[in-house]
């Protein structure tokens, strides 16, 4: 497969996970703070590497937003959109550009395509959190993992 293909893919993915995450939010009677701050984490998260990738000032507010339930559902549609037109103009030969960006102990400088791989493990773990938060107010939590998404949407018979 394509590597950019495999990208659109993966990130067709975290849209359907996210989508279902939010679902759970919204299906809470009352929602731990803390659940919804792991979300906006990951939604500013994509934020800011889009931002970083594209060489452009960062339109979140930080790493860690107070943000509303309402407020993460909208943020999640921009940003989808903002994913979707930037993978749909990427070529294969950008993935090996580097992308420097400000760390703790310096600067860090990694190649686009791990960028992508790390956001979508990024999202993996949140929703992780998220999910087994959830599920111990006694919700039922759906699956976000992958194999199953690949299954309701991707396989070919």
């Amino acid at each position: 497969m394509e590597p950019v293909a495999a990208i659109e893919r993966h990130f067709a993915y975290e849209e359907w996970a996210n989508e279902r995450t939010l679902q759970t939010l919204r299906s809470l009677a009352v929602i731990d703070p803390d659940l919804i701050g792991a979300f906006a984490h990951i939604l500013s998260g994509k934020r800011i590497w889009l931002d970083r990738i594209e060489g452009t000032e960062s339109e979140s507010p930080g790493g860690w937003p107070n943000l509303t339930l309402e407020e993460c559902e909208s943020r999640n549609a921009k940003v989808n959109d903002s994913f979707r037109a930037f993978i749909g103009h990427l070529r294969a030969e950008e993935l090996d550009r580097t992308i420097s960006f400000p760390w703790s102990k310096g600067d860090l400088k990694t190649p686009l395509r791990e960028v992508l791989s790390h956001l979508i493990t990024h999202g993996m773990y949140h929703r992780g959190e998220i999910m087994a938060g959830a599920g111990q107010t006694g919700a039922k939590v759906p699956s976000t993992d992958y194999v199953i998404w690949w299954n309701k949407t991707q396989q070919q018979d």
